[in-house]
């Protein structure tokens, strides 16, 4: 990446989001359950977003491979990011801690090393 900007960090940000959510559900896979619902009635009500047409199609998969799909580096993996239901039902509420993902994001961003090591 040859310049880092806002839109990168907030990408960066979202991924460390859900490395985070990831390991909540590794604990509590009914969180898989609730999305698989929150995607219904959001296309239900209005046909949903292309992420969400998405997101309704890799839930019914295994945790293991919408656990890979949601955390990898590539464009549906971004989308899916960026349209996540985990991210409205669990979510980073915690100002201070936004602000730390902020902050770790723009520093993973600085150092080439820390993006492979993800």
């Amino acid at each position: 990446m040859d310049v880092m900007n806002a839109h990168h960090i907030a990408e960066r940000t979202r991924l460390l989001s859900h490395e985070a959510y990831a390991a909540l559900i590794d604990v509590d896979g009914s969180l898989v359950d609730q999305a698989r619902s929150a995607i219904e009635a959001a296309i239900g009500r209005d046909g949903g977003t292309t992420g969400q047409r998405l997101w309704r199609l890799i839930l019914c998969r295994s945790w293991s491979e919408i656990r890979t799909r949601m955390l990898e580096d590539s464009p549906e993996g971004r989308l899916l990011r960026s349209n996540s239901p985990f991210s409205t039902l669990i979510g980073i509420r915690d100002p201070d801690e936004r602000t730390k993902l902020w902050r770790q994001a723009k520093r993973d961003l600085s150092d080439p090393t820390m993006l492979t090591s993800s």
